[in-house]
């Protein structure tokens, strides 16, 4: 969001990058912006003060094996962030979904079992929260 909002000619650029060359959104900001929403969310966390235990595992989603003392939550937020977009929930720039890391499956213990159960739980989580998108909608309108 912070990158749409600040750079919105790179940002069209970026949806034509990635549709013509069939880019994801990240090799898409690190091609044309020398950066990436990684980079630039690690920034803002930073500049925030949050803690540690946040900034690391937004800092290192796309590589788990990267994080050093937040392993267990960079894995937490990579699989969130891969359901997310398989479930076409929001917009990420891209349609490519990536597939779930080794070691995050790994360090997470999960299992198809497990991630079914999620993946149930997290279809009635979205819905409930589109209902509520809407119904904001209909008070604001």
């Amino acid at each position: 969001m912070i990158i749409r909002l600040n750079f919105g000619d790179d940002y069209r650029q970026l949806l034509a990058l990635i549709k013509c060359r069939e880019f994801s959104m990240l090799e898409a900001e690190r091609e044309l912006l020398g950066t990436d929403h990684v980079e630039v969310g690690a920034w803002l966390a930073k500049s925030w003060h949050l803690p540690d235990k946040l900034i690391e595992p937004l800092a290192r989603h796309h590589d788990v094996g990267a994080s050093l003392c937040h392993r267990t939550k960079t894995a937490v937020v990579h699989l969130a962030d891969i359901l997310i977009k398989a479930s076409g929930f929001g917009f990420g720039g891209d349609d490519f979904v990536p597939r779930i890391q080794p070691l995050a499956w790994e360090q997470l213990g999960m299992t198809e079992s497990i991630l079914a159960e999620i993946v149930e739980e997290l279809e009635d989580k979205l819905i409930d929260t589109k209902n509520f998108s809407l119904e904001i909608q209909t008070v604001d309108e």
